[in-house]
């Protein structure tokens, strides 16, 4: 957590400051989608599998839209150069 709350408070200000739109990351084994934090949208794309099995032991959130730890799963970006399309 403190390394989390470390990175968090150095990247933050650049993602706002560049308009990014969404941060994507996935080390947790589980998709969880944030609330928009600063106008930037937050994804966990982690629950491809692997011998560690998923993860679904949550701390509560409330910038946490959407989570889920049950089954494992994918997500398909899609980028234009003006638009972009997201499912999981």
């Amino acid at each position: 957590e403190v390394a989390t709350a470390a990175l968090r408070a150095e990247a933050e200000p650049l993602l706002v400051a560049a308009e990014a739109d969404f941060v994507f990351s996935g080390h947790v084994h589980a998709y969880e989608r944030s609330l928009p934090v600063g106008g930037i949208q937050h994804l966990v794309v982690g629950h491809g599998g692997n011998h560690e099995r998923l993860y679904n032991d949550w701390n509560e959130s409330a910038a946490t839209g959407y989570r889920q730890g049950e089954h494992y799963g994918w997500g398909q970006l899609d980028l234009w150069p003006d638009a972009y399309s997201w499912q999981v």
